[in-house]
C-alpha cells in the first residue's frame, strides 16, 4: 500500500517477485534518464531481463548510466553489458579487481576494501529506488525491503547518485554532511561515504536509538555492531524501551552466521528480544522507533559497512511507514524461533569457539 508523505509517495516491497515487475515497468517508460547503483548484478536470467531493458531504453534516446560493484558482482564479466554500451549506454565497474577484465577508469585507484554497497535506481529524476534487494534470481524469494520513492525525495536520490558518479571527493563529503542541516525534512537521505571516524548512519541509528520511549524494533541481515551501538540498545531497555532484533536463522554466508551469534548472549541477558527467521534468508536493514520514524536502506550494522563502503539509507518520519513496517516485522514473528538467555547458554561449547574465532574476524567479511 502506497504511503503519501508531503509531496511524495513511498511504496514498500519484500522481495524481488515483488520489486521485479514494478522496477522492469519503470524502467520501459523512462524518457529521460536511468542512473542506477547496483551491488549484485547478476549474469542470469533475471539480470539479462533487466539488461536488455536498459538497451532498449538507450537505443531510444534515453541516458543510461550504470555503476555496477567489481566484487559483488564477481561473476558478471564486462561483456555482459555490451549491449547496453552498443545502444549508447554507459556502463563502469566500481573499483575493479582485474583491470584487464572490468576496465580502470576513476574509480581503480581505491583500496581493494572500498566497495559500492548502494541499490539505487532513479529514472526521470521523479522516481527512486532504494534499499538493501540486490538483481538475480537469488533474490526472487529472500524477504528483504526496497522503497520506492516518487516526489522530490527523488531528486534527492538523484543529486546521491551524481555525487558516486563523478567520484569528486568534495561532493562526496557535502552529501555526507547534508543530511543534518536541517530537521524540517520528512526524509533524510543518507549517504554513507569511507571515512575512518565518521558516518552519517551510524549517526542516525545512535541518534534514534537514545531518543527511543515505547519501542525499538530492527531487522537486520549481518550483525556487528559497535560497543557503542550496542550499549545504547542496553540503555534503552533499561528505561522501559521494548527492544526487538530479527536475524536470518541461517545466513547466506555461514561465517558470518558464526560470528553474529557470538554477541546473542550478551543482548538476551540484557533484555534484547532476538528472532531468528527461519523460512528463508533475511536481507532486510531497516529499523522502527515510537511508531514514529524509520530508518531503511542497503546499510548493514557492522563496521566494513558502516566505514568502508560506499551506502544509502533514508531516515523517514511517518507514523503510516512505521505502522506498516511494525505490522511486517509482526506477520514475520509468527516465522522465526524467538531465543532465550537460558537455553542460547547451553549451545555446544565447539559452537561457542567457532563464533569466538570468526567473530573476531568480522573487519573482513564482505557480503551482499
Amino acid at each position: 500500500m502506497a504511503i503519501t508523505l508531503g509531496a511524495d509517495r513511498i511504496e514498500l516491497f519484500r522481495n524481488g517477485r515483488e520489486l521485479y515487475p514494478r522496477m522492469l515497468g519503470d524502467i520501459e517508460r523512462a524518457q529521460r534518464a536511468i542512473h542506477w547503483e547496483m551491488y549484485i548484478f547478476a549474469d542470469d536470467p533475471v539480470g539479462e531481463l533487466f539488461r536488455d531493458a536498459l538497451a532498449r531504453r538507450a537505443a531510444a534516446g534515453v541516458e543510461v548510466l550504470l555503476l555496477v560493484d567489481a566484487l559483488g558482482s564477481l561473476g558478471t564479466p564486462s561483456t555482459f553489458f555490451d549491449s547496453v554500451r552498443r545502444a549508447g549506454g554507459t556502463v563502469r565497474f566500481f573499483n575493479p579487481l582485474a583491470l584487464w577484465r572490468h576496465g580502470g577508469g576513476r574509480y581503480r585507484a581505491l583500496p581493494w576494501d572500498r566497495r559500492d554497497h548502494r541499490k539505487l535506481l532513479v529514472i526521470d529524476h521523479e522516481l527512486a529506488y532504494v534499499g538493501g534487494i540486490n538483481l538475480g534470481n537469488q533474490f526472487l524469494h529472500w524477504e528483504d525491503l526496497q522503497l520506492r520513492v516518487e516526489g522530490p525525495g527523488a531528486a534527492r536520490l538523484a543529486e546521491s547518485f551524481q555525487s558516486v558518479w563523478r567520484a569528486d571527493p568534495r561532493i562526496l563529503f557535502r552529501r555526507m554532511l547534508e543530511p543534518y542541516r536541517s530537521t524540517s525534512r520528512l526524509i533524510d537521505v543518507l549517504d554513507g561515504f569511507p571515512a575512518p571516524d565518521y558516518s552519517p548512519i551510524k549517526k542516525a541509528y545512535v541518534s534514534i536509538i537514545k531518543r527511543a520511549r515505547s519501542t525499538l524494533w530492527l531487522s537486520q541481515s549481518y550483525f556487528f555492531p559497535s560497543r557503542k551501538l550496542r550499549r545504547e540498545l542496553a540503555k534503552a531497555v533499561a528505561r522501559g524501551v521494548d527492544v526487538r532484533l530479527m536475524l536470518p536463522a541461517h545466513s547466506d554466508i555461514y561465517v558470518v552466521e558464526m560470528a553474529s551469534r557470538r554477541l546473542y548472549a550478551k543482548l538476551l541477558k540484557q533484555g534484547v528480544r532476538i528472532y531468528l527467521y527461519e523460512p528463508t534468508m533475511l536481507h532486510t536493514k531497516w529499523a522502527c522507533v515510537d511508531g514514529r520514524q524509520s530508518i531503511v536502506g542497503s546499510a548493514n550494522l557492522d563496521p566494513v559497512s558502516l566505514f568502508h563502503t560506499l551506502e544509502i539509507d533514508l531516515l523517514i518520519r511517518s507514523e503510516e511507514l512505521a505502522a506498516q513496517l511494525e505490522e511486517l516485522f509482526k506477520h514475520n514473528i509468527e516465522r522465526c524461533r524467538a531465543l532465550d538467555f537460558t537455553s542460547w547458554s547451553r549451545r555446544p561449547w565447539l559452537d561457542r569457539l567457532r563464533e569466538r574465532l570468526w567473530y573476531r574476524l568480522r573487519r573482513f567479511f564482505y557480503y551482499s
